[in-house]
């Protein structure tokens, strides 16, 4: 799945994109990949606000691209195109586009370079898991694209149209199961003093244990602090 949260700052404008393409359990398997594939678009503007929802069948739908290998291990963002009747979300590199129609909202945006990675150092490589990531314990795996991307933006609603510029955080999970419990915040500034902040959890079972696992990612370039907190690092 993917996870995009857009922020327009000056407009106090908030949208956020999710969708996640689902393998059922106890189902034959998917002639064309996943069973269904779930679209969410969610805004608030001033004075109006909205959470939207479609679910897709799998035979209607086509990703193309994404692959199963770990990105916060042995690459870069994958390059992947997803169209439905819905529309179009398609990423290669830094960038993001997407074309939806959920509810009678339309969602265009276009997500740019550059953006703020996990770890500049590492910008390909460096993710939210740390060392767990290069294991094959974790039941679903996590990656957090971009703290920050520049991004232009239009909302349709019938006849109300609000365009602008806005921040993009943008992430994915992946894998066999999704926690059995999860918490997640995500938070910006605009500049001058931009600072961006991720905080996410979850119940996981590994093996026959179940454990709780958190990560916080906190940056605040302009006072050069880029923090990282993993239960797993015993940081607890």
């Amino acid at each position: 799945g993917w996870f995009v949260r857009l922020v327009d700052h000056a407009a106090r404008v908030s949208i956020a994109l999710i969708l996640g393409s689902m393998r059922l359990p106890r189902k034959e398997p998917a002639l064309h990949g996943f069973h269904e594939h779930l679209l969410v678009l969610a805004y608030q503007l001033e004075g109006e606000h909205a959470t939207l929802h479609t679910v897709i069948p799998g035979e209607h739908a086509a990703l193309h691209g994404g692959g199963a290998a770990l990105p916060s291990v042995r690459g870069p963002p994958p390059r992947f195109a997803w169209t439905s009747p819905a529309g179009l979300i398609a990423g290669s590199g830094d960038e993001l586009f997407a074309d939806v129609t959920v509810g009678g909202a339309r969602l265009v945006a276009n997500v740019s370079a550059p953006r703020v990675p996990w770890d500049p150092r590492a910008p390909h490589t460096a993710g939210p898991e740390g060392w767990l990531g290069r294991t094959g314990l974790l039941p679903c795996h996590y990656y957090v694209h971009s703290f920050a991307s520049p991004t232009r933006y239009e909302l349709r609603r019938g006849r109300r149209r609000t365009r602008g510029t806005a921040s993009a955080h943008v992430e994915r999970n992946y894998g066999d199961a999704f926690p059995r419990g999860w918490v997640w915040a995500q938070a910006s500034a605009p500049a001058p003093r931009a600072v961006q902040l991720v905080l996410t959890g979850g119940r996981f079972i590994i093996g026959p244990l179940e454990t709780e696992s958190f990560v916080v990612g906190l940056r605040a370039a302009d006072l050069g602090v880029a923090w990282d907190f993993r239960t797993t690092d015993a940081d607890a």
